[in-house]
């Protein structure tokens, strides 16, 4: 599956899978095969993966709810957050839930500037690998009853914070690596998390088969060659208090988003989305040195947008210096529609691109 910029959303494969976008999200219920999923701006979400899992995300975060296969996750910048699934293995405490299930095989997480955070089952047998390149500011922290032992650097305090952990005397390598974030150890009930997981499972399942017949149904009214956008399927029982459409979201959603903001500070959300609910947009101004001097181009920032939908913080992904100070400048004033999830205002991660040309 492909798209220039929109979101994939997959409720259950039982295959292998691809997915591509350009600057869209990418979210999976379940899927069987091996997954392969990646996105040049948004986030990638995954219930429950049961093959081989590579995603890559060039400016989101990645969530994965319960891996229980090798898994290789990277982002250039965006947080990943992981549970890990427990072994199956004789006499480690599982039940028969987890029966004929292995825990995750060798994997890789890689964020070059943000954090990882991985949920670990007591009872799993794993050997973690854990390095922050550009220790200092950054730290591996990790829950007291975890073996972790830490290297720091040196007098310098600019050098490579490195971790080791044999965990139930160690198992198949789990290696973490970020450039300029934290990396964050902790416990986990990997039975409650495999819970919550089935139950969002569902609800994700109900509403593709209604989004499906809504397509096909669609499709049989459409003339020749179009196909008009499907509307959002209504959850099985309306909420006590009712939302907006714009505002509506489904559990999968919800779920997700609880646990971006609870972690992150905020949610994701891919730049078309949010950038459609501007109440105030001021232009850049060209820098007239930069006019002087012919240069022109394009830049691309990242901001952190309040609940009341105030810009709170601005950060330069890329763009020519000269340019990016006028960027920053308008972008500050801009202002947003509140983002509303489970009926409160919630603070937005997001990017945007400021275009400069001469002509």
């Amino acid at each position: 599956m492909e798209t220039g910029g929109g979101n994939i959303l997959i409720g259950r494969a039982s295959g292998d899978v691809f997915a591509s976008t350009v600057g869209g999200q990418v979210s999976f219920g379940e899927v069987s095969g091996s997954l392969h999923a990646r996105t040049g701006g948004g986030a990638i979400r995954i219930a429950r993966s049961n093959g081989p899992t590579l995603v890559e995300s060039t400016h989101g975060s990645i969530m994965l709810t319960d891996a229980e296969c090798p898994v290789r996750a990277s982002t250039s910048l965006g947080t990943i957050t992981a549970w890990i699934a427990a072994d199956s293995g004789e006499g480690n405490g599982s039940t028969t839930e987890r029966e004929g299930r292995h825990g995750i095989g060798p994997s890789e997480l890689d964020s070059t500037q943000g954090d990882i955070v991985v949920y670990l089952p007591r009872e799993l047998s794993v050997t973690i690998d854990a390095i922050v390149a550009q220790g200092g500011l950054s730290h591996i922290v990790a829950d007291p009853d975890i073996p972790i032992k830490i290297s720091y650097p040196g007098v310098s305090g600019t050098g490579p914070v490195r971790a080791e952990c044999e965990m139930n005397g160690g198992g198949e390598l789990l290696h973490l690596r970020v450039l300029s974030g934290n990396i964050i150890l902790k416990l986990s009930d990997a039975q409650a998390a495999l819970r919550i997981a089935a139950q969002e499972m569902d609800q994700l399942r109900e509403q593709m088969d209604a989004q499906t017949r809504m397509l096909a149904q669609s499709d049989s009214e459409a003339p020749m060659g179009f196909l008009p956008p499907p509307e959002l399927p209504q959850p099985p029982e309306p909420p006590q208090h009712p939302v907006a459409p714009e505002q509506f979201q489904s559990r999968f959603d919800q779920f997700a988003g609880r646990l971006e903001e609870l972690f992150w500070g905020g949610i994701e959300v891919d730049p078309d989305t949010q950038q459609k609910k501007h109440v105030n947009k001021v232009e850049a101004v060209y820098p007239d040195l930069a006019r002087q001097a012919g240069i022109e181009g394009t830049v691309v920032l990242r901001l952190e947008i309040g609940k009341g939908g105030t810009v709170q913080g601005v950060k330069v992904l890329s763009g020519e210096p000269v340019l990016a100070q006028a960027a920053m400048d308008a972008v500050e004033h801009w202002r947003y529609a509140p983002t509303v999830l489970n009926g409160r205002p919630v603070n937005v991660l997001t990017s945007v691109s400021i275009e400069f040309h001469l002509k």
